[in-house]
């Protein structure tokens, strides 16, 4: 079983092999997401917040 045959198939080129992968993942211990800019252009205010999540706080 290819369990990156869905992501070749939209056409994504890997630089490392699926075991070269694994294997690096196996040692990862966390992961860590910086959002600013994927929900939104990244601006941010005087205050250092994004627009999104003064929303969010106000909902």
């Amino acid at each position: 079983m290819d369990d990156l045959k869905s992501f070749r198939d939209q056409g994504t080129l890997f630089l490392h092999s699926p075991e070269a992968l694994r294997e690096r993942l196996r040692t990862i211990r966390a992961v860590i997401f910086d959002w600013d800019g994927v929900f939104n252009d990244g601006w941010k205010d005087i205050d250092g917040g994004s627009p999104s999540v003064k929303w969010a706080a106000w909902a």
